[in-house]
């Protein structure tokens, strides 16, 4: 069968809406306004889904050392001749507003790769995702097993919060500017380990511990310009995530 995807994500009273079409092998689409379809009845022959529950932790503000996080499913549907809709109605916002690309990987299996949103504040995030398989794009006619949840359970651990100091005092514009001989001190809310990223800048640490790194930054560039250091943070526990610290130091 040829296959489309609308995803609508619904949050409390509010509706918010991201429609993307797919056929057969997958694809992307512009936005637009969900339809309100009518709660399907529950079928014999629901939907079976691989995993039963989506599960991840991660760390919050898009701070994962494995870069873009998302959950992959894969589902085993009834089968329905001609094409169809997928219509995925979400609890809570835990996905980007953006089109999911379906892909057949059997004669009724298909696997999608679901966007989890990046600015998730931290927390636990649980619920379920209604999965409907419509006949027409207003979704007024649905396919057997339409309605089929599919759970989910979010973790978001705290992420890396780093303050700068120059010469003991805080800096909150980036990057960090600086001249040579300045003394900066980053400071982590979670323990963390520090990597040096030089570009024609020396760096005298004079503290490195889980919470503090301190260093007297020299000015290392021939001819003159600026010269430049990326200071990373790395978390010690898993999930890994990690933030870093552009500096700009001139003479």
């Amino acid at each position: 069968m040829s296959l489309h995807h609308r995803f609508a994500a619904l949050c409390m009273a509010a509706t918010m809406a991201l429609l993307s079409a797919c056929g057969g092998g997958g694809g992307g689409g512009g936005a637009a306004d969900a339809p309100a379809p009518e709660p399907a009845a529950r079928v014999a022959s629901p939907i079976a889904f691989d995993p039963p529950l989506l599960s991840a932790t991660v760390p919050e503000n898009g701070q994962s050392a494995q870069g873009r996080q998302w959950l992959p499913v894969e589902a085993t549907v009834p089968d329905v001749s001609g094409p169809v809709f997928v219509l995925l109605l979400v609890e809570q916002q835990i996905l980007e507003n953006e089109p999911v690309e379906i892909t057949q990987v059997g004669a009724d299996r298909y696997r999608a790769l679901l966007p989890l949103r990046v600015s998730l504040p931290a927390g636990k995030y649980t619920g379920n995702i209604i999965v409907k398989i419509c006949l027409d794009p207003a979704c007024a006619s649905e396919a057997p097993g339409s309605g089929t949840p599919l759970p989910y359970e979010i973790t978001v651990t705290p992420g890396i919060r780093l303050t700068v100091s120059v010469d003991g005092v805080v800096v909150t514009s980036r990057p960090v500017q600086v001249r040579s001989g300045a003394v900066v001190t980053v400071e982590s809310s979670v323990p963390v380990g520090w990597r040096e990223g030089l570009g024609g800048v020396a760096s005298f640490v004079d503290t490195n511990t889980s919470s503090t790194w301190r260093s007297t930054l020299q000015y290392g560039t021939t001819p003159p310009g600026t010269a430049f250091m990326t200071l990373w943070a790395d978390t010690l526990d898993t999930p890994q995530a990690e933030a870093s610290i552009e500096l700009e130091v001139a003479p």
